[in-house]
C-alpha cells in the first residue's frame, strides 16, 4: 500500500514538472503564468523628481533686555509665568532658570524669539552652585519642542522676549 502510495506521489510530481516545462519561458528566463483574475493599469498620475528645497530668509532680531519664561509641573498641571531679565534667574519651585540672551524681531512676533536659558534642579543636578545644568541651550519660542528641556517632572519654555 505505502509503495502504491509513493508511486503515485511521484507520478503527480513527474507530471507537474512536465506540465511546468511546457509552459513558455519570458525572455528573464521565468515561466510566464496566466491569471485571468489579476490586471495591471498604469497608474493614472505622474510620478514627479522632488524639487529642491527653497532657502528660508534670514529674520533679522535684536538683543533684548529679557525672556518670559513659562513653567509647567506635570504631576499637578500648574503653570507659572514669569519675566527673568538677561543674566539673571528665578526659582520655579525646585527648579532654577537663569536666562543668558533673548533675541527677537524689531516687529515683535514669534517667528525667530529665541533664548539662551540654563535650567538647574535642584534635587538632582544639585543647582546652580553646582554648575552642572539639567538644560543649557537656545529655546525658540515658535518651536518650543525643537530644542526643550528633557525633564521627568517640569516643562519649561519662551514665550517671548521682553522690551523693557
Amino acid at each position: 500500500m505505502r509503495a502504491l502510495l509513493l508511486a503515485l506521489a511521484l507520478g503527480l510530481a513527474a507530471g507537474d514538472a512536465a506540465a511546468q516545462s511546457a509552459e513558455p519561458l519570458t525572455d528573464t528566463g521565468r515561466r510566464q503564468v496566466e491569471n485571468p483574475i489579476v490586471t495591471f493599469k498604469k497608474a493614472p498620475f505622474k510620478t514627479v523628481s522632488p524639487s529642491r528645497p527653497e532657502m528660508v530668509g534670514r529674520i533679522e532680531t535684536e538683543w533684548r533686555p529679557g525672556a518670559v519664561v513659562r513653567k509647567l509641573d506635570k504631576m499637578t498641571g500648574s503653570t507659572e509665568t514669569v519675566e527673568i531679565a538677561s543674566g539673571g534667574q528665578a526659582g520655579f519651585g525646585r527648579l532654577t532658570v537663569q536666562v543668558e540672551a533673548c533675541m527677537a524681531p524689531p516687529d515683535g512676533s514669534l517667528e525667530g524669539t529665541r533664548a539662551f536659558l540654563r535650567v538647574f534642579d535642584a534635587k538632582t543636578a544639585g543647582g546652580p552652585e553646582s554648575g552642572a545644568p539639567v538644560f543649557s541651550g537656545w529655546m525658540f519660542a515658535d518651536s518650543p519642542a525643537l530644542s526643550a528641556l528633557d525633564h521627568p517632572r517640569f516643562d519649561v519654555w519662551v514665550i517671548s522676549c521682553t522690551t523693557s
